[in-house]
């Protein structure tokens, strides 16, 4: 009788505890006029399957309603409350983080065409004060390579839920996000263009353009690339993400079939640390709307940075960064 009496109780401040939670959520959302449109009808539609829909009052039936049609919540979350409360809590955490940047969700219908849209508006950067500073340390053999990017782009995703990858060509994103939803992964994403800039080698030929040529006749091509930013929900997806780009986007023959557009030998994918990940260094050099990024070998940061902290005006930081093996590579000066 005793335990009874227990797990009872125990119940009892668990739904109580979670009736406070949609009710907290309901405040932050500000939500609470549209749960008074809710009809009997609407409601018994929406919660169909929630085990406690005879029990309660419409008022607070309305506003689980409302906050399983935002999305905030299923119907399954609401049968649990300590899976209801953390669902309520992340959703509205969310919400309010206008600090976030995000053209949707991988699953939207409309997703490629806000990145389309997005690409067709981007140009290459040619007005930061960082371009020269950073050609210097290229010249000078500091660094091979720099991104340049306008912070106003930036995603401001969850870095331990988040995954960079880069390319310079926009089919291949297209091909990506519909190869992510039909491999059933979703996630948030943000397009981030960047200018990247590296040194031209006379045994290429005539430079491409947009280039620009430094004093000592070397040449920086500089041309418009991208990242794409991806938020997923936990690390398991991430994993999947990465275990589709290795499996469908990541060349291994010259000849090879079964890959989506120009998939590149060792794709660009920077993270926090995971399984199987290399670490990098990034030297992040910020001025006014813009900072360029230099990803080193961890040993190879130092000299960079002694280079740069010449300039006071310039603010500079390095992180720590983990990255796929065939792009750990490519660091090292392979190919494959």
């Amino acid at each position: 009788m005793k335990k009874t009496l227990i797990l009872s109780f125990v119940a009892m401040a668990m739904n109580i505890y979670g009736e406070n939670s949609v009710s907290d959520a309901m405040d932050k959302l500000k939500m609470k006029e549209l749960a008074g449109t809710y009809t009997k009808e609407k409601i018994l539609a929406t919660l169909k399957g929630y085990k406690n829909l005879k029990n309660e009052a419409q008022e607070d039936l309305a506003d689980k309603a409302v906050l399983v049609n935002l999305g905030a919540i299923t119907v399954e979350d609401l049968n649990n409350s300590k899976k209801l409360t953390e669902a309520l809590n992340a959703y509205t955490k969310d919400y309010l983080d206008i600090s976030e940047n995000s053209l949707g969700n991988i699953s939207d219908k409309g997703i490629l065409e806000r990145i389309n849209k997005k690409w067709k508006q981007a140009a290459v950067i040619e007005d930061s004060p960082l371009i020269d500073k950073l050609n210097e340390a290229l010249a000078k053999g500091l660094t091979t390579g720099y991104n340049l990017k306008n912070k106003n782009d930036y995603a401001n995703f969850n870095k331990k839920l988040s995954l960079s990858y880069g390319h310079n060509n926009i089919i291949h994103s297209a091909q990506l996000i519909a190869l992510m939803k039909s491999e059933g992964i979703d996630g948030k994403v943000q397009l981030e263009p960047k200018t990247s800039a590296f040194l031209h080698m006379p045994e290429w030929g005539e430079a491409s353009k947009p280039n620009r040529q430094l004093k000592d006749g070397k040449i920086v091509i500089t041309p418009l690339e991208y990242d794409l930013q991806f938020e997923f929900a936990d690390e398991a997806e991430k994993l999947k993400f990465v275990e589709a780009v290795n499996r469908y986007a990541k060349k291994d023959a010259a000849d090879q079939k079964g890959l989506i557009f120009k998939a590149w030998w060792q794709p660009f994918m920077q993270t926090s640390k995971i399984e199987g990940f290399k670490p990098l260094t990034v030297n992040i050099i910020s001025e006014g709307d813009y900072e360029a990024f230099v990803l080193t070998l961890p040993e190879k940061s130092r000299a960079l940075i002694d280079e740069l902290n010449k300039d006071r005006a310039l603010k500079i930081r390095t992180e720590e960064v983990y990255v796929n093996p065939a792009f750990y590579r490519f660091m090292l000066g392979e190919y494959k």
